[in-house]
């Protein structure tokens, strides 16, 4: 039942990552976003995007003040 929860979980991850996409895309910042390049790596587009899926769940405004703080640090 434990593995079962875990496919889940991934399942529930790439959806919302696929929601993240799908809002950026609507709030016309994808462009701004995609055209970051912190390390020029996928590993880090990718770690970014996922934690920008994690605030998604709990508010669409959480998005915006974390791609601030990813500016400036």
């Amino acid at each position: 039942k434990k593995k079962k929860k875990k496919k889940k979980k991934k399942r529930k991850i790439s959806l919302i990552l696929h929601e993240t996409k799908a809002t950026l895309k609507k709030r016309g910042k994808e462009d701004y976003f995609w055209g970051l390049r912190f390390d020029g790596s996928r590993e880090t587009k990718a770690s970014v995007i996922y934690h920008l899926s994690i605030y998604n769940v709990f508010s669409h405004t959480a998005i915006s003040i974390s791609l601030s703080l990813l500016f400036f640090s």
